[in-house]
């Protein structure tokens, strides 16, 4: 095994995913898919990330832009 495959599930389209381990510290952008998302045109965010194996048990903070550019999360 070489880690941990997340996949995020929004209740809308996102500009722009990010993610972090716990409580503080900085986020980490999940980069983009090559191919735009039909609902804004815009290169589509990419749902997924890895973690490796060694990762311990903790909360994952997740935020994303809206269409709006609003930030969530």
């Amino acid at each position: 095994n070489q880690g941990w495959s997340m996949t995020i599930s929004l209740p809308e389209p996102a500009t722009a995913i990010s993610w972090r381990m716990g409580d503080s510290g900085p986020f980490t952008d999940t980069g983009f898919l090559a191919m735009n998302d039909q609902t804004t045109g815009k290169p589509m965010a990419n749902p997924s990330f890895e973690m490796p194996d060694s990762t311990v048990a903790g909360i994952i903070a997740i935020k994303y832009l809206d269409i709006r550019g609003r930030e969530t999360g």
